[in-house]
């Protein structure tokens, strides 16, 4: 046998073989239907005793009282908003050891722009 017989390349039929297709979507819904059923007996049982153990503890949900107006209106908003501003206007230091340090936004913008050129 030589070494051309040996490695010689055959294309195969450009046909799908109908009967695997069909077993294939068989089978594909034949295990969402059984994840499906399987899924919910398994909600079902988790469920079961939740209302129970809701009465016991005698914690009935209430929600959370929300707060209905803006941040920057509140106390903690205006004092938030002026750290904020003072952090951009000043110079200090994030990381002294690293050596990064935090520059006033103005100066930040100038040598931003300066290096665009």
């Amino acid at each position: 046998m030589t070494v051309a017989e040996r490695f010689e390349v055959r294309q195969e039929a450009d046909r799908v073989p109908l009967r695997r297709v069909v077993r294939l979507t068989a089978l594909t819904i034949a295990l969402g239907a059984l994840a499906v059923v399987v899924s919910a007996a398994l909600l079902r049982r988790s469920n079961v005793n939740a209302p129970a153990r809701a009465q016991v503890a005698g914690a009935e949900p209430r929600p959370i009282p929300l707060e209905h107006t803006q941040i920057q209106q509140t106390e903690r908003g205006v004092a938030l908003r002026a750290a904020q501003r003072k952090q951009l206007s000043e110079y200090s230091w994030v990381n002294r050891d690293a050596g990064v340090a935090r520059i006033p936004i103005e100066r930040a913008l100038e040598l931003r722009a300066e290096d665009a050129r």
